[in-house]
């Protein structure tokens, strides 16, 4: 094998150690932090569908009708992921105050079974076939009326601690038109003038939110029976979701806007973490349910931005709001914990890693890009050469490889 030989003189030396403490110490920080928040996922995710439920809740008994105030609907959205949702279901079930389990089917006539449980021992399961049906519209369609008022809205591959669905319903029971959820985003502005979507890390810096993700949030039957309902502005958005299977959420929330004349939704800061699969490693362990068709990354991040601006123009001033949300109400209150912690450590990786780039452009992220491999080049051409050792007298260093 031929020997390389790389010698590196006083300034050469001076540029790599610069690179190395700028490249090496955050790359190092940062596959910590990766590696740390995925042990700490992966350990409270069998924490909490390991745990064992002893007495029957409040909510699991009882005949047709309606369920006391106290309880909510879980309304599930899958597809294609029959695992995911069968863990889910049977973990959402054995919260005490869930009532019922729906479960959104879209992808054949013939639904998957899932297990029954006695009356008293778990909360029942309601599989809504909307075949042949497929798009993401139909996760907010109750084919039949909710024996609770309360619904939430749930991404098969999200675990909620049961304590913190409790706060988050009772909080949403205080104002039941708004949605109430785990994950806030805002409605920013670029030098354009012309609205963008942002994620959580720059919502956070701000403290405003105008959106709440409908992956894990609370919202009222009457709801999701209006954006259902024949209303222009929301068949108009529907098309959107349809025609480009991604941001029914965004949709949603401006039909809340509508819907509440201008209530803002409400921001629930958890006191436990919450297990979200499809944040792990920035969503390649599990592709979300709306990514999956428009890939992770930048794509991802301008689709949402021209949900957003399309959305604007739907909507104009149908509600509340002001110059830098349009339509949509803004809060900066945070319930719950009262403090602004992302749902888990991989939100700020999956929903904020890639949102400078897409703000920059295809070629500003190609030159950037480059950038952190010459960076990587040198930071190992430096620390190879100080490992080295001396030749010839010479105040160089060289490594032999």
């Amino acid at each position: 094998m031929p020997r390389i030989t790389i010698v590196m003189g006083k300034k050469q030396r001076i540029v790599a150690l610069i690179l190395s403490v700028f490249v090496c110490l955050p790359m190092t920080f940062a596959v910590g932090y990766v590696v740390w928040e995925q042990f700490d996922q992966w350990r409270l995710s069998r924490r909490l569908e390991g745990a064992e439920y002893e007495a029957a809740g409040p909510c699991w008994g009882g005949g047709p009708g309606e369920l006391p105030d106290e309880c909510f609907t879980v309304l599930l959205s899958t597809f294609q992921r029959h695992d995911s949702a069968k863990q889910a279901v049977e973990y959402f079930r054995h919260c005490d105050r869930v009532g019922e389990v729906r479960v959104v089917w879209a992808e054949s006539e013939t639904p998957i079974e899932f297990p029954a449980a006695k009356p008293g021992e778990a909360a029942p399961v309601v599989v809504d076939v909307h075949y042949p049906e497929t798009d993401l519209n139909t996760r907010f369609a109750l084919l039949a009326p909710p024996r609770t008022a309360g619904v939430f809205s749930v991404d098969d591959d999200i675990r909620v601690a049961c304590p913190d669905l409790d706060g988050a319903h009772d909080e949403w029971r205080k104002s039941p038109a708004s949605l109430v959820g785990y994950y806030p985003r805002g409605i920013g502005v670029t030098p354009q003038q012309t609205f963008k979507y942002e994620g959580f890390a720059k919502t956070a810096a701000r403290k405003r939110y105008s959106v709440v993700l409908s992956k894990a949030c609370f919202a009222s039957a009457e709801l999701l029976a209006f954006y259902s309902g024949e209303g222009q502005r929301q068949a108009a958005a529907r098309q959107m979701v349809a025609d480009g299977r991604n941001c029914e959420d965004l949709a949603l929330q401006f039909a809340a806007a509508e819907f509440s004349n201008g209530a803002p939704p409400k921001f629930y800061s958890p006191k436990t973490s919450v297990v979200d699969y499809g944040a792990w490693f920035g969503g390649y362990y599990m592709a979300g349910i709306s990514s999956a068709s428009t890939g992770a990354g930048v794509s991802h991040v301008w689709a949402r931005s021209a949900c957003v601006a399309k959305l604007m123009q739907i909507y104009g001033a149908a509600s509340g709001g002001d110059a830098l949300t349009g339509p949509l109400p803004t809060n900066h209150e945070v319930y719950g914990t009262g403090t602004w912690t992302s749902a888990n450590g991989f939100e700020p990786i999956s929903a904020d890693l890639w949102a400078p780039l897409a703000e920059v452009g295809v070629e500003a992220a190609v030159f950037a890009a480059v950038l952190v491999a010459a960076g990587a080049v040198w930071m190992l051409r430096g620390a190879y050469c100080f490992l080295g050792r001396r030749r010839g007298g010479k105040k160089r260093k060289e490594l032999t490889v």
